[in-house]
Formats: C-alpha cells, structure tokens, sequence
C-alpha cells in the first residue's frame, strides 16, 4: 500500500486509506499533479513523498505457530517517507562526484531503507519492523550541453546533467 503526498511533515496514520495498491511485480507511476503541488508548497524544495506499508496493514505469516503467541501483527506505514526531491539531488551529488564525468545506470543506483513499525492485536507491544529496501534506478546520467561563456567573462566549472529517468523499485523482505 502507498500513500502519496506533497508534504514532508505529512503523517498517515494506520486507518489512513492506501492511494494505491501496488501487487508483487505491478507498476504505479507517480503523478505529475503530486510533483507540482510539492514544487507550489511555500518553501518546498520537495518532489512529494511515498509511504508505504504490507497491503492493508497485514503482514505475511513467517511465525511459527508455537513461537507466536499472537497471530494479529499489523504493519502501520513507514516512519518516514521516500522522498522524491532527495533521490534527484543525489543524481546531482553523483555527477559533480566524477567531475561531470557520464554514469552509466548500473553505477548511478542507491537504495534506502524504509521500515514500518509492527504492533500486536492489542496494540501495546512493538516487535521488530518490517522493512523494505528501496533501489533508486536511474537512466545514464551525461553532461548536458553547455552555452558558451563571452570573451571576457569568468567562467567557472558547473556540472550540469541532461534529463533523467527513475525507477524506484520495492523490494521487501
């Protein structure tokens, strides 16, 4: 389950009801709309955040039946979020990193690690999260063409890239 959101100080709670509803191996594109009103939001230098959690609170039974003695564990969402205008500044640390140089996908990918606190049916005891591991892919990030400086004027190194595309892909335990 995702929840999407323009702002970082945003906190879904556990009855907060799923955006979306992601399936093993199924694709959810991020709107436009949740980029935008995250870039509109006063000061924002966000991209909008992602929250996410097992589908509906539930998690999958790993427990052996004699170790559990409670078989009602629920997953609340993520204690943070992913947050999209990060994963294109690092995109930015990485380039100036090579000195403008091109990186090709396989070298440009991060991850982060996003964990859900787990609670028990009565509410009160807290075990251990379930956690997801998140790969940022990116497209080969190449320097993009640059206007040429007047005679005359100082020029300094900037390293700017050309467009990117990322794949944020969910990988839980």
């Amino acid at each position: 389950s995702l929840v999407l959101h323009p702002n970082v100080s945003f906190t879904p709670d556990f009855e907060h009801e799923a955006d979306v509803e992601l399936r093993s191996g199924g694709v959810h594109q991020v709107p436009v709309l949740l980029l935008e009103s995250a870039l509109r939001m006063a000061g924002s230098l966000e991209l909008g955040c992602i929250w996410m959690r097992p589908s509906s609170g539930k998690l999958p039974n790993t427990c052996n039946p004699q170790d559990c003695k409670d078989d009602s564990l629920v997953a609340h969402f993520s204690s943070r979020p992913v947050r999209l205008g990060k994963a294109v500044g690092d995109s930015a640390l990485l380039f100036e990193e090579t000195k403008g140089a091109s990186i090709p996908p396989e070298r440009g990918e991060t991850g982060v690690q996003i964990s859900c606190p787990v609670v028990g049916g009565s509410g009160e005891r807290e075990v251990a999260p379930f956690c997801y591991a998140v790969e940022v892919g990116r497209s080969p990030i190449v320097k993009a063409p640059q206007k040429k400086t007047k005679r005359g004027e100082k020029s300094e190194t900037a390293y700017i890239h050309g467009p990117i595309a990322y794949t944020l892909s969910v990988h839980a335990p």
